[in-house]
């Protein structure tokens, strides 16, 4: 019990730097051991599809079903979905009608592709990377590992019946940078196991730095900053072999 109540306390240490805090950057260790930590909740991958059944519930109230003669989003899904190696996860997706351009996971397999960014993508390869790197935040249990914080931290009942209203405010959490880093690195690696050129990657991310006109942080800000910049992800993505 010692035990247990001293990780808990070393994890709730280690969240006030998780999400891109100075000494995370610097030793690269503390998201680690708040990552290790958080297995101490121990979630099923069948109770993180029944979770993800009672979020995507919630969302369907929330978003209006789209899609997209443009693109064969679902021939693409399939192609980059069977290198996933958590096999007991319920993937799949929905594209979203909203202009944003954008896409999210949820845990227990949900992916939302929103139309605009349908519209904005430019080739069949830059799906590919947008769904490896939703699929990837599922895989590397960001998505799960958001719900087991926010329960460490007591915000919500364990039971399942009052979980879904509750987790509503999860889901919508930003990742750290890591998490994002982590989540484009496994995405080009699904996408290109699925036959597709990891270039398509780097010019969307150079390409959505000009759609979002975004200006290079002072060096202070950027270490700081939660979510890394399009050009900083596509340069990362560029030096990958």
């Amino acid at each position: 019990m010692k035990k247990y109540l001293f990780l808990l306390q070393l994890f709730l240490a280690c969240t006030l730097f998780a999400q891109g805090g100075i000494f995370d950057e610097i030793t690269g260790t503390l998201g680690d051991l708040a990552k290790t930590t958080l297995n101490i909740v121990d979630i099923s991958e069948s109770e993180e599809n029944q979770i993800g059944d009672a979020l995507e519930a919630e969302l369907q109230k929330k978003h209006r079903n789209g899609s997209s003669k443009k693109w064969d989003v679902n021939g693409v899904f399939k192609k980059v979905v069977k290198n996933v190696t958590r096999k007991k996860i319920d993937y799949r997706f929905k594209i979203v009608a909203d202009n944003e351009v954008n896409a999210f996971a949820i845990a227990g397999g949900m992916i939302y592709i929103n139309t605009g960014m349908l519209n904005f993508i430019k080739s069949e390869a830059e799906l590919a990377f947008i769904i490896g790197h939703e699929l990837a935040h599922i895989e590397k249990k960001h998505c799960i590992n958001q719900i087991k914080l926010t329960y460490l931290a007591g915000k919500f009942d364990a039971n399942l019946a009052v979980l879904a209203d509750a987790l509503m405010t999860v889901y919508s959490l930003p990742f750290s940078k890591y998490d994002e880093f982590e989540a484009d690195d496994y995405g080009v690696k699904l996408m290109r196991k699925a036959g597709y050129d990891k270039k398509a990657a780097v010019d969307f991310f150079n390409r959505l730095a000009k759609h979002y006109k975004e200006a290079p942080r002072d060096p202070v800000n950027d270490f700081i900053a939660t979510h890394p910049l399009s050009v900083e992800r596509a340069k990362r993505i560029e030096k990958m072999k």
